[in-house]
């Protein structure tokens, strides 16, 4: 696959991050009350959008958590040699990109393996948003003809680590592509951590798997309201 370079976008939003659930390691309110009751209710109401993560946790778990790994896995951009980090444009997309990851693990598992677990199987997951302000290469209009850049196959994936490394070697900061999970969604592929600014927890959210439907349900904790079935 060749692929010329020939479209920049500039590149200012927030995006979103989706990761492996995480809870911060401290509580706001310890240093004001040891009061199970008390701090029951400071936490009722404080701002539901309020993130209790720390600054530097923020930036550790949004940002650079993926570029201080000793080693790193082979991903569609990456092929473990060096650092990517992937953000979706929709919140959407971010849901389909990781539930896709997530369900393969027990769909590739060997025959057995998943007997005695218990129903549904859940994970949490922490969605952060996070500001990328860059110039961007903008291969979006590249899919039609090159549709190795969106083959939901992983096993295709060294098509498209050619232009990752190809981008890691040359200097460019990040791309922007059509998502491979669902046709309307856009990702950044990002290799510079410097364009990254403003982490902020969005949200987190729980993913259900039937093993027997072959279906999941994203769900907010809290609520347990089921806001996506895949």
């Amino acid at each position: 696959m060749t692929i010329t370079f020939d479209k920049i976008t500039e590149f200012n939003q927030p995006v979103f991050h989706n990761i492996k659930g995480i809870k911060p390691d401290f509580d706001e309110f310890d240093d004001l009350t040891n009061d199970p009751k008390t701090k029951a209710f400071a936490h009722r109401i404080s701002n539901a959008s309020q993130s209790n993560f720390r600054l530097e946790e923020l930036h550790y778990n949004a940002i650079d958590f993926i570029f201080q790994q000793p080693s790193w896995l082979s991903t569609r951009f990456g092929d473990g040699t060096y650092p990517v980090w992937y953000g979706s444009i929709e919140l959407e997309t971010s849901f389909y990109e990781t539930l896709y990851h997530w369900k393969r693990i027990y769909i590739e598992a060997p025959q057995g393996i998943t007997t005695g677990l218990q129903q549904p199987i859940t994970t949490l997951r922490t969605i952060f948003t996070v500001n990328c302000q860059a110039a961007l290469l903008d291969l979006r209009n590249k899919t039609r003809k090159n549709k190795e850049l969106i083959d939901p196959n992983p096993h295709n994936y060294p098509q498209t680590q050619k232009i990752g490394q190809r981008i890691y070697k040359e200097g460019y900061p990040g791309l922007i592509t059509k998502s491979a999970r669902i046709a309307k969604g856009e990702n950044i592929v990002i290799l510079k951590k410097e364009i990254l600014t403003s982490p902020k927890h969005y949200n987190d959210y729980i993913y259900e798997y039937d093993l027997q439907t072959r279906k999941i349900q994203v769900k907010i904790p809290k609520s347990k309201r089921t806001i996506l079935v895949a």
